[in-house]
């Protein structure tokens, strides 16, 4: 995530720098300068963000992989793009739906964790506390006793 991160800001910082120096062409009254500018930032920022699905499309892979969670379906256009290399990787769209299926898998382990500590744990816990409690008392009346 630090990648992202990183990715991000340096967006932030071309934007910021490409405004700058639009503002300085829009002065000089040169608007060829200033929509070649704004050309240039797009561009860069279009890079930046190939680069940020990327990064997060493998992130979201791997993670789905390890939850052995199902792909959307290929054909499905609304949750595949083609990258500039003709690889798929995940739209928006897909991540969403991939992630609501994540967690929804993670509730249910989850749920199965929970499960086990409240229908076996906490009664057991419940019985040896109970022992514990009855063998404390015959150790008192046994001792009273003498």
């Amino acid at each position: 995530m630090g990648e992202v991160n990183r990715l991000y800001r340096e967006r932030r910082s071309i934007v910021a720098k490409a405004e700058l120096e639009k503002v300085l062409a829009f002065k000089r009254n040169d608007p060829t300068k200033s929509m070649q500018i704004a050309a240039d930032c797009y561009l860069a920022c279009q890079r930046i963000d190939n680069q940020i699905s990327h990064i997060l499309d493998n992130d979201m892979r791997q993670e789905a992989q390890e939850l052995d969670i199902a792909f959307p379906p290929v054909e499905d256009r609304e949750m595949w793009a083609q990258d500039y290399d003709q690889s798929l990787i995940l739209t928006f769209r897909g991540r969403s739906y991939l992630r609501e299926r994540m967690d929804k898998e993670k509730q249910r382990r989850f749920d199965v964790k929970t499960m086990w500590l409240i229908k076996f744990w906490f009664p057991l816990l419940g019985a040896l506390i109970g022992i514990i409690g009855s063998l404390t008392g015959l150790v008192a009346v046994i001792r009273h006793v003498k």
